[in-house]
């Protein structure tokens, strides 16, 4: 059997690794969360859009569809 200290140490190490890997999880749930985010919202502007009405991108493609634009 170890010591005191070596077992104190090697519990310590136990919870670093742990903290560790939960940290990790909670990275990639959030990676997953946000991707899963970005998904939905660019289903939902393609929805929005429609077929029958252009698209443009960018600040200038927003302010050539403006009816006063030019």
């Amino acid at each position: 059997m170890y010591d005191t200290a070596r077992r104190v140490a090697l519990v310590k190490q136990r919870v670093r690794e742990n903290t560790r890997r939960k940290r990790q999880r909670g990275i990639y749930g959030l990676s997953a969360a946000c991707m899963l985010l970005f998904a939905v919202l660019m289903q939902a502007a393609g929805t929005v859009v429609g077929p029958g009405q252009p698209e443009a991108w960018g600040v200038f493609g927003a302010m050539l569809l403006r009816e006063d634009a030019g």
